[in-house]
């Protein structure tokens, strides 16, 4: 999915020609609220936690599509019962490439404001992380007998932008969407432990879940041709 993805983005950059363009770079700021729910005939269990994720990022618009390339940073921190992330208790970071591409439908308000809903996907790809004071990068993963993605996010997300333009060529966007997250490999691993009893903790045949949802916020100046 993530080699098509990368496909379509190229595929598009390079055959919407004859549209309006538009470049440039920001600053990106976005939150995810993760909640994870067991259920078994011996007990219930739930946990959430939180990150917060910050960072630059570049936008190259042509008209109906945006395309982003994001270096965020992001922390963990838990929330309510701790005991499935205990590791964010001594400080849990990590880092990401991002590459999004997104439809909308611009409306204009008037010669300076365009107003565009907006949809799409981003993927955020693992490069590094911070645990304990320890750090440990995306090359490490194969020592590890771990596939290259196994942290990789895939997002879908879907908001609002509004544009405004300062002489017909400089141009200031802001953006804000609410995003659901797919879950990536180590969480779909982390939900199998789960349902197949925690190592004896949960008897018979528990059910378990991991969902994760939350909003960006997304500024930025550019050229408008």
């Amino acid at each position: 999915m993530k080699k098509m993805f990368i496909g379509l983005i190229f595929i598009l950059l390079t055959t919407f020609n004859g549209f309006a363009l538009s470049f440039g770079g920001g600053w990106v700021y976005e939150m995810g609220f993760s909640s994870v729910t067991v259920k078994a005939p011996n007990g219930a269990y739930h946990d959430r936690a939180s990150t917060t994720g910050r960072g630059f990022f570049f936008f190259l618009d042509m008209t109906y599509l945006e395309a982003t390339l994001g270096f965020p940073s992001f922390s963990l921190e838990p929330d309510g019962n701790p005991h499935s992330y205990d590791y964010a208790l001594d400080g849990y970071d990590w880092k990401s490439m991002t590459l999004g591409l997104y439809g909308k439908i611009p409306i204009e308000l008037d010669y300076d404001w365009t107003l565009f809903p907006m949809f799409g996907f981003d993927i955020q790809f693992f490069q590094e992380e911070s645990v304990g004071g320890n750090t440990f990068y995306r090359d490490d993963l194969s020592y590890s007998g771990l596939p290259d993605d196994y942290y990789d996010d895939v997002w879908f997300r879907a908001g609002l932008g509004l544009d405004f333009y300062i002489d017909g060529w400089l141009l200031l966007r802001g953006e804000f969407l609410w995003g659901i997250k797919f879950n990536n490999q180590y969480e779909k691993d982390y939900i199998s432990w789960l349902g197949n009893g925690a190592d004896g903790y949960f008897k018979g045949n528990p059910s378990a879940d991991l969902f994760t949802h939350g909003p960006q916020f997304r500024l930025s100046a550019g050229i408008h041709f």
